[in-house]
């Protein structure tokens, strides 16, 4: 465990944070995270490998992604696992319930990570 072994020690507003944020994501937790991370050591801030993330689209962001070739993003949660992508929340929407299953890919630059859970622990 590279905490232990470093002797790093975490505060109790990140451990705080970081559980909040794994309990339900909303932009409120989104910034606590990035305020109670931006301290930690860039090596937990940084992700080398390709991230997945899961969204179900309705017909307005389908437009916005096609017109737009953008979405607009908030503090999201992804990960390096492509299955985990497709069955997290109950998978992407069945087709006909009014929502477009869509699975992202990122090679994300060090300034977009807010913290890599996966190198943490």
């Amino acid at each position: 465990m590279t905490g232990l072994a470093d002797n790093m020690t975490f505060s109790l507003g990140l451990l705080q944070a970081i559980n909040d944020w794994q309990k339900s994501s909303n932009d409120k937790r989104g910034n606590a995270l990035k305020e109670h991370t931006s301290s930690v050591a860039q090596k937990f801030r940084t992700c080398s490998q390709c991230c997945f993330r899961q969204i179900a689209l309705d017909k307005r962001s389908v437009w916005d992604l096609l017109a737009e070739s953008e979405l607009k993003e908030k503090i999201s949660s992804w990960t390096v696992d492509l299955q985990v992508a497709k069955t997290l929340k109950g998978g992407v929407p069945p087709k006909g319930q009014g929502w477009q299953g869509v699975i992202f890919i990122v090679k994300p630059q060090p300034e977009q990570v807010i913290i890599n859970l996966s190198s943490l622990y």
